[in-house]
């Protein structure tokens, strides 16, 4: 056999080592362990999805497609070919690591091409926080309330101190509600989501009633929301340009809350109703909202350019966006289809915090709110504007010119009547039209 066949017998050779994770615990610096055991599953992710055997040869196309998605600022070409170079060499060093093996009978069947399926929850540290985690996938919650609920056991286990959960645990439960109110002076909101996530975890992770549950609790105060007036957003949407002048004026143009506006998928768009389509918004309620005529010429162009990236997308065979677990399972290949495309993705890719996939996510609230922090400091406008404003200013504004309130609630989503009149209390002219007596002088 020539040098030649011998070298391109060694590239195309199918490699078995389901053993990579115990043997990066030989590696002693952690971070360097942990960014070789994200590269490698990459890699062994993609050749799974692709259906290409592991082979050096593949791992030369995964760095070469690789290097075509990412940017020359955040692609680190070396720390990932030393990663599967490192895979590579202690797959040969393993006894039987290559060709076709005999496994044993008490173990199942992998093919040599599949990577191992690791529980991503087992990586979570504390172990009421993986009991927790586990019910709230269990029940299928949304990311958000898994990352608020885990967030405010945290600090109840701090606070504890190390002292057991599991005793007298409606005692704990208290002591640490009254200290947000008494000590951290919290509002009355954050009280609440707090009890919710605390009696949540008890209740359903532990299988413990708290009972009766007495404690000082926060003060609910009322306060006025703040609203632009018509000149002010004019000025403001004048400040901002491209992609978050386009969500300005969907937010505006229907009252969209900014975790509704960051989710709306291309389907959710229906331009010749002129109707914007909520789905699984607050309370997973599904609702209809207005969508401005004049906004339709930017989502015309904004929806061109989603078909060129969602094409270039599919020409990568990267995996589609995220959907519901029941609805993936139904329709396994919808994620890939123009329709169920996020309306405002991210420019790059993103790992999927649950299933550790690498596919292209919705951005964030926190970019648009800083698009909007800075064309309000653009704008020179002297009040305190975040997205949520311009919600506030489109009930508003629709109650100035005539709109019943009740038509104002179901654009809204608000569950009850009350909520919406608050802004009755902020409008131009309140209840009749009360002029100043200054003015009469």
């Amino acid at each position: 056999m020539s040098r030649k066949e011998e070298l391109e017998k060694a590239t195309t050779q199918r490699v078995w080592f389901p053993g990579w994770v115990e043997a990066l615990e030989s590696v002693n610096d952690k971070r360097e362990r942990e960014s070789l055991r994200i590269t490698i599953r990459w890699y062994l992710g993609w050749c799974k999805r692709l259906q290409v055997p592991v082979c050096k040869g593949t791992a030369r196309q995964f760095l070469a497609r690789a290097k075509e998605e990412k940017s020359p600022k955040d692609w680190n070409l070396r720390q990932w070919a030393s990663a599967l170079r490192w895979f590579f060499d202690r797959a040969a060093e393993e006894p039987k690591a290559t060709g076709e093996q005999k496994r044993p009978l008490d173990k199942p069947r992998v093919r040599p091409d599949q990577p191992e399926v690791h529980d991503p929850v087992e990586a979570i540290g504390s172990t009421w926080e993986r009991r927790l985690t586990r019910t709230l996938r269990s029940e299928n919650k949304l990311l958000r309330t898994e990352q608020a609920y885990r967030g405010w056991l945290k600090r109840f286990l701090k606070w504890l101190g190390g002292r057991d959960v599991e005793e007298s645990p409606a005692r704990w439960v208290e002591g640490f509600l009254e200290h947000l109110a008494v000590s951290e002076l919290v509002a009355h909101s954050t009280q609440r989501q707090a009890l919710n996530a605390l009696v949540f975890f008890y209740q359903k992770s532990l299988n413990i009633e708290l009972g009766d549950l007495t404690f000082n609790r926060a003060r609910r105060r009322r306060r006025l929301p703040v609203v632009l007036s018509t000149s002010e957003v004019q000025s403001l949407l004048s400040q901002m340009q491209g992609t978050p002048a386009l969500m300005a004026r969907l937010a505006y143009g229907g009252g969209l809350r900014v975790s509704e506006l960051v989710r709306l998928r291309v389907k959710d768009i229906d331009a010749d109703r002129r109707q914007v389509h909520i789905r699984s918004g607050k309370g997973d309620k599904d609702r209809q909202t207005t969508l401005a005529e004049s906004a339709l010429p930017y989502l015309k162009d904004h929806i061109q350019r989603l078909r060129a990236l969602h094409e270039k997308d599919r020409h990568k065979e990267l995996p589609g966006v995220f959907l519901p677990p029941a609805l993936n399972r139904k329709y396994p290949s919808a994620g890939t289809q123009l329709q169920w495309q996020w309306l405002f993705p991210t420019r790059d890719l993103q790992n999927d915090p649950r299933s550790g996939l690498r596919r292209r996510h919705h951005v964030t609230t926190g970019a648009f709110q800083r698009a909007i922090y800075r064309a309000n400091q653009a704008a020179g406008l002297n009040k305190r504007v975040t997205p949520h404003v311009l919600r506030h200013s489109f009930a508003t504004h629709l109650l100035e010119n005539g709109t019943d309130i009740r038509t104002v609630q179901d654009l809204l989503g608000h569950a009850k009547v009350e909520t919406t009149q608050i802004y009755l209390h902020v409008m131009k002219r309140p209840g009749v039209g009360v002029r100043s007596p200054l003015d009469q002088l």
